[in-house]
């Protein structure tokens, strides 16, 4: 992530050094300890311009080329180093020559050579931080073992994270307190943790950071291994494979600490709070992960959805100027460079001798922009400022501009130097990241809702409401896929009517392809794309994203290519917390079904009665009508076990559940009360339970699937009782009658048997 070399500070956004050298000697300098390790030690060594550039800028003789009609020279030049040291980043000098009086004036501007390169690494950084917590995150939902969860964190971090070399650690209980390594990436760090010892003890192999990571419960973070006591047991190890400082993260389960993930860089003074955050993340994340492997092994709880961490986007720098130009005390232009021609449209001949507020510079702002590049430098003192201001070029067109200002008076003399850059790209970029966060911040607000919904059609109008509004797709549908057909389950209110509609999956259409192959697909022109059918013939573009692996949503626009790659990036964002929202509730529906249902005949068990009886029992008594109970014994159960064996048994059981599920009404309930013994539950039936009984022990003898099951037929014994309102006699008594009657009516069967 950020790297620090020697002899350079790597920092971004330092204001430029500015130095003044007077017939070969420094007269003046500011702000050149910002660019060297050294700071001020360094710089009280430098006498000339020669002691700062060496060989990087060739300097010959000062002004020997200058002469009253030509007293000024302007260079500008690019260098890698300063005072022999290498640097990070290039910087730009800009060199300006002077010859007043027979006196050689030299001034040397000095900065970070492209600011807009500086951006783009730090947006880059941003992304690789955002890419590497989404793509971890998207991990963990495929991940099925705690070494998936693991392995993948390692590969990430070295992958996308960009470290020497990533492992993850356990702590284990024995009597070194030793530290188990479990996972681990990166060919630097090959053999590393072979026959290394590791303790979270308070032993001299546990004042690495891994074991006072996982003793203290705190990020531990070594910016200097060759240099550190601490890191004897590894120090040579390390070295010779380039890694010069290490962080590590606890890893916690359950508010416990377990071990920690250790990470290593190949440069001194690594780590600063924006890694240890990102690597915080990380392991927050693995922590999840293990946690969601082991609940859904374990089928203790519903799978609880990953949070996709998000990651904020930030802008440190400003655009660097490189437009140059220097005006007299008047504020007139004396020289106008090519860059400052490209920017503003007027060539040196046209510019040159102008005002330059009166020149560029917006009305409204000029004589504020005048007055403030008119402020006198006291003495020989250095001046220097930034500010944005509204230019005007040639065309008459408005521009932001930065302006960097260097002002300086020699004698009676006062030289501006100005150097100016059109930011309107950088202005752009600004609003788009702006817009960027604000979605973002969104969607972590839809992604919060989505988690606190147990209704999976709640989270299709959710996610369909929230792309209308945070997306901004005024057009769109979510389909799932049942029965080999697309069915809608929401739309966005600015779906014509009849244009969104069920579907059979064709192979050959857009939300088919998506289907089949998971992959987002975007069509900038559906007109110009074979097998395109749009529903409505002004429908131009379209993006289609996977919905998990079951179903599809669809955006569409009658603009042509109106989707961009922002768009896919927090459509499919948005989708995925979606998509776990609903695979959390159909799990929480299993598990709720598996509790109250039993796993042969699929029949309700006994928790599901005691929880619906007095509910029953209520409503019954409310409205007046009385509930019929039969107990239902399997005649010759044990028999038929004994004598074919309890597969045939279980077979059995299963029959006759379907038998009972057929014969009774859907509003009926049918318990299996326990080993052969059903209990049905006949709602509001008026008396009826003896004409129910009477039907079950008629037809069973008639059911074929049943009876050709063993070679003697099968019989139910039935035990019936009700519960009346009026009476309000307790369930237990009710049960008991049943059961008795269900036993008189066996014991009347078994002289049939023999």
């Amino acid at each position: 992530m950020e790297k620090e070399e020697h002899g350079l500070k790597a920092g971004q956004g330092r204001e430029p050094a500015f130095l003044v050298e007077v017939n070969g000697r420094i007269g003046y300098m500011r702000g050149l300890e910002h660019y060297l390790v050294g700071g001020s030690g360094e710089v009280s060594s430098i006498e000339s311009l020669q002691d700062l550039f060496g060989e990087s800028i060739p300097m010959g003789r000062p002004c020997s080329d200058l002469d009253d009609r030509s007293p000024f020279r302007h260079e500008v030049f690019e260098i890698s180093s300063l005072c022999g040291h290498e640097l990070v980043s290039p910087l730009e000098v800009k060199l300006l020559s002077i010859l007043s009086n027979g006196i050689c004036y030299r001034a040397a501007f000095i900065e970070e050579a492209d600011r807009s390169s500086t951006t783009v690494y730090l947006l880059d950084r941003a992304r690789r931080a955002l890419d590497l917590i989404s793509r971890y995150n998207r991990a963990l939902i495929e991940a099925d073992t705690e070494e998936d969860v693991l392995q993948t964190a390692c590969d990430l971090l070295v992958e996308v994270g960009k470290f020497e070399f990533a492992w993850i650690g356990l702590r284990v209980f024995d009597e070194e307190k030793s530290v188990v390594p479990v996972a681990q990436a990166g060919r630097a760090g090959e053999g590393y943790l072979e026959g290394v010892r590791i303790s979270w003890g308070n032993d001299q192999f546990g004042q690495g950071p891994t074991g006072r990571a996982i003793r203290e419960g705190k990020a531990v973070v070594e910016k200097d291994i060759p240099g550190s006591l601490s890191y004897s047991p590894w120090k040579e190890e390390a070295i010779k494979r380039g890694f010069f400082s290490s962080a590590a993260i606890p890893l916690r389960l359950g508010g416990e600490v377990i071990g920690a993930v250790n990470v290593y860089s190949s440069n001194r003074g690594a780590f600063g709070p924006e890694e240890l955050g990102l690597l915080t993340q990380i392991a927050d994340g693995i922590a999840l992960g293990l946690d969601r492997v082991r609940t859904r092994h374990a089928h203790h709880e519903a799978l609880d959805s990953l949070r996709r961490s998000q990651v904020l986007f930030e802008t440190i720098s400003r655009a660097a100027p490189d437009a140059v130009i220097v005006v007299d005390d008047d504020c007139r232009i004396t020289f106008w460079n090519e860059a400052a021609e490209s920017i503003f449209g007027y060539t040196e001949e046209e510019a040159t001798g102008k005002i330059f507020s009166d020149l560029v510079i917006d009305p409204q702002i000029r004589s504020s922009v005048t007055s403030r590049l008119g402020e006198r430098p006291c003495g020989g003192n250095l001046e220097t400022y930034r500010f944005e201001v509204t230019a005007v070029n040639k065309e008459g067109e408005r521009l932001p501009v930065e302006l960097s200002v260097a002002s300086v008076r020699t004698n009676s003399r006062k030289i501006t130097i100005l150097f100016a850059r059109d930011i309107t790209e950088w202005k752009v970029s600004e609003a788009r990241l702006r817009e960027s966060s604000k979605k973002l911040e969104k969607l972590h607000d839809i992604a919060r809702k989505l988690e606190s919904l147990h209704d999976e059609n709640e989270v299709y109008v959710v996610t369909v409401k929230a792309a209308e509004s945070i997306l901004n797709f005024s057009i769109c549908t979510l389909d799932l896929v049942e029965n080999d057909r697309f069915v809608v389950k929401a739309t966005s209110d600015g779906v014509p009517e009849g244009a969104s509609v069920s579907a059979p999956l064709s192979v050959s259409s857009i939300a088919a392809k998506t289907y089949f192959t998971g992959k987002t697909i975007v069509i900038g022109d559906m007109q110009k794309e074979p097998g395109a059918r749009p529903t409505t013939d002004y429908l131009r573009s379209i993006i289609s994203a996977p919905f998990g692996d079951i179903g599809v949503f669809q955006a569409a626009s009658p603009i042509v290519d109106a989707f961009t790659e922002n768009d896919v990036r927090f459509l499919e964002l948005l989708l995925g917390h979606a998509f776990q929202a609903v695979k959390r509730i159909r799990l929480e529906q299993d598990l709720k079904e598996q509790a109250i249902r039993d796993p042969l005949t699929g029949m309700f068990n006994r928790r599901y009665f005691n929880e619906v009886i007095e509910h029953e029992l209520y409503r019954s008594a409310r409205y007046s009508h009385p509930i019929g109970f039969l107990m239902i014994d399997i005649d010759r159960f044990k028999e038929i076990n004994d004598k074919f064996g309890h597969q045939v048994g279980d077979k059995v059981l299963q029959a006759v559940a379907r038998f009972l599920k057929k014969e009774l009404r859907a509003s009926d309930i049918v318990i299996r009360y326990g080993g052969d013994e059903f209990l049905a539950m006949l709602l509001e039936t008026d008396g009826e339970t003896d004409s129910v009984k009477s039907r079950l022990e008629r037809r069973i003898t008639a059911d074929a699937a049943i009876q050709e099951l063993v070679s003697f037929p099968i019989t139910l014994s039935i035990g019936s009782a009700h519960w009346e309102p009026s009476t309000n006699k307790p369930i237990e008594e009710i049960l008991a009658e049943a059961d008795q009657r269900m036993y008189e009516e066996k014991r009347r069967h078994q002289s049939t048997w023999r």
